[in-house]
């Protein structure tokens, strides 16, 4: 299925500056991917029945739902523990296909719900929007052979961010150096998001110019790329935050008809942009990055590999 849940978000302000707003034009994976599992000695929904409507015994066991996303609709400015869009989602699914509604995160790195703010109607509208088309296509959805099952992994060690140039580099630290001062002439508190943000960029733009100064290298940064095939459906995961342009490539290359690319799974690994975001800053890459641009790359090209593998295997 399908469903406009999301927006990209690297949104180019008059001044040239790259915010997180709003970027209609820009990458946005719209797909809706279902996967329902039947117990297996259920009886078939009888044809024509009402929707929801299925005989005694067969019930769902489980829908799991694929969508790219931040769950951030509330924004920061909640403070209640909330499951979001997707917990609306999920009640969704359950009250009209039953079983357990799953929901597993894909590339949303670039990703933000098309309505934001502190209003509690916001995952609603978001949440039955894609609970409604999740129920839709998990109603219709045709059985597929659930064999075979195999499942691979591989554990890829990304290189480190480093500056474009000593110059940038350089002129990157000076920079967040002064953000520094500013906040504590501001009287900003230790624990506040700009102070943390602030101390970790620092910090990591301090060892990526040492790095290329000679100083010592930097560490790769781990990330483990799963990858699980049940009959003509596969899953490949990553420990990242990758931007949706990389999980589409991963799906369009994938061997199977139905692949789903699972984020933020085995591990944090920070965001991965396109090479073609690095250049452009914003956010994700100046603030939110610990890898080089060849990281997409390498998660896109392992996490390929090793579907067909399971393919062929």
């Amino acid at each position: 299925g399908a469903v406009r849940v999301g927006i990209n978000r690297r949104e180019r302000k008059d001044d040239g500056r790259l915010v997180l707003g709003q970027h209609p034009e820009g990458a946005l994976d719209s797909e809706v991917q279902v996967w329902r599992f039947d117990a297996a000695d259920g009886e078939a929904p009888t044809p024509g029945a009402p929707v929801g409507w299925v005989r005694r015994g067969a019930d769902p066991v489980a829908v799991l739902v694929h969508y790219a996303c931040h769950g951030v609709s509330l924004s920061s400015q909640i403070r209640l523990m909330s499951a979001d869009f997707m917990g609306v989602m999920r009640e969704v699914v359950e009250r009209l296909v039953s079983g357990t509604a799953l929901y597993v995160q894909g590339a949303c790195g670039n990703i933000n719900p098309s309505l934001m703010g502190p209003d509690w109607d916001h995952p609603r509208r978001l949440g039955n929007a894609l609970g409604a088309e999740a129920a839709r296509v998990a109603l219709l959805a045709e059985p597929v052979d659930g064999l075979p099952l195999r499942a691979a992994r591989e554990a890829l060690a990304l290189p480190g961010l480093l500056p474009v140039s000593l110059e940038a580099g350089r002129e990157r630290v000076t920079r967040l150096e002064a953000e520094r001062e500013r906040l504590d002439r501001d009287g900003v508190p230790d624990g506040a998001g700009s102070r943390v943000w602030n101390t970790r960029t620092l910090e990591r733009a301090r060892r990526g110019l040492a790095a290329l100064e000679g100083g010592e290298p930097l560490p790769p940064v781990a990330a483990e790329i799963g990858a699980l095939r049940i009959g003509e459906v596969a899953l490949v995961s990553n420990p990242t935050e990758l931007f949706c342009e990389i999980g589409m490539a991963i799906k369009k290359a994938s061997p199977f008809p139905w692949t789903a690319v699972a984020g933020y799974t085995d591990g944090s690994a920070g965001y991965v942009p396109t090479r073609a975001a690095y250049p452009e800053g914003g956010y994700e890459v100046e603030r939110a990055c610990r890898v080089n641009p060849e990281a997409g790359e390498m998660i896109e090209e392992t996490s390929v590999r090793l579907l067909k593998e399971l393919r062929e295997g």
